[in-house]
């Protein structure tokens, strides 16, 4: 977002959500954090176990794209089913990442002893994706919109790369804690060499704030992403997918005063612009079909049959052809 538009830079925040808005958004420093909508939860809720404490001033604006949990490994580690990651080496992504998050609540929802536990690798996704096509990891987890450009690199050059979906236990005991996951199922050939489709976790990236923000700053960014979003879309791909339909799904955390204002307002207007769109075009059918009724009567008269006695024409001329033919007839 340029600073022209009046908005504080937050593209700083795109990498790294959990430390984005606990060390920033949290601190005051930004106004707005692009975070997963699990991440935000977690934060807004709190998970002390983790480290995570109530932040109750968090705020959403919207749910702007959808995301999917990543579960990859290659053939020969014997991967084929989350169990079969007990006692392997599993890199999950680094500490403040979102993908972290995702692999830890997976876990607890797993209810592993430590004895099933996996190697956990806190590492970047660059180390881990090198480290897995080296055979030094089993697995690696991503979260991130599809389609991931970095796995999309991964599975075009190799033809072993495979996806591992998540079971459907899972998903209710996730929803049985009141995460923010749904099933997401990743059409196949997504990515190079994927000729299955996968159902993985889905969750939403969402534009948070906090409670001190005011309400003409959040509608303002509102603004710009239903009004922006082709020009936005040509800068980051996933910004093609804001819509308003969409705009308050998978979220966890009370919405902004000024977001629910400004939703409030939009739908409205939206509705008045349709009823008047509906009504227009009532009139036109009804003008039409008047239009086409008188013009019907008007050819079906006998009387309008011959031109001299049609009514369109001039009263003059019709005079005028009369003296004519008057003068005509003294002249014989």
């Amino acid at each position: 977002f340029q600073a022209e538009d009046g908005i504080r830079d937050t593209s700083h925040c795109l990498v790294g959500s959990e430390m984005c808005i606990r060390d920033r958004l949290q601190a005051g420093r930004i106004d707005f954090g692009l975070v997963q909508s699990d991440v935000a939860q977690l934060l807004h809720q709190g998970l002390t176990s983790e480290g995570f404490y109530p932040n109750r001033e968090l705020r959403a604006v919207a749910s702007l794209w959808p995301e999917a949990v990543h579960l990859l490994t290659l053939d020969g580690t014997g991967v084929r089913s989350r169990s079969d990651l007990r006692g392997r080496q599993v890199a999950i992504g680094q500490r403040g990442s979102g993908s972290r998050v995702n692999a830890l609540l997976i876990g607890l929802a797993a209810r592993l002893d430590e004895h099933q536990v996996p190697a956990v690798r806190e590492i970047s996704l660059a180390r881990a994706i090198t480290q897995l096509e080296a055979g030094e990891i089993d697995a690696l987890f991503l979260t991130e919109a599809i389609p991931a450009p970095s796995i999309q690199a991964l599975a075009a050059r190799r033809n072993d790369l495979r996806f591992i979906p998540m079971p459907l236990e899972l998903f209710e005991t996730l929803a049985e804690k009141r995460l923010v996951y749904y099933p997401l199922t990743v059409p196949a050939r997504t990515y190079p060499g994927q000729t299955e489709a996968f159902t993985t976790l889905g969750l939403a990236a969402a534009l948070m704030t906090h409670s001190r923000v005011p309400d003409e700053q959040v509608q303002e960014m509102l603004e710009l992403l239903l009004t922006g979003g082709d020009e936005l879309a040509r800068k980051y791909y996933r910004a093609a997918f804001i819509s308003r339909e969409t705009m308050r799904l998978g979220l966890a955390v009370p919405l902004h005063p000024g977001a629910e204002s400004f939703y409030d307002r939009y739908d409205l207007e939206q509705e008045q612009d349709q009823v008047q769109e509906q009504e227009q075009e009532q009139e036109e059918t009804i003008d039409w079909a008047a239009t086409r009724s008188l013009t019907l009567n008007t050819l079906s008269s006998p009387r309008q049959r011959h031109p001299l006695s049609c009514p369109v024409f001039p009263r003059q001329l019709r005079r005028h052809r009369s003296e004519r033919s008057l003068r005509a007839g003294h002249g014989h």
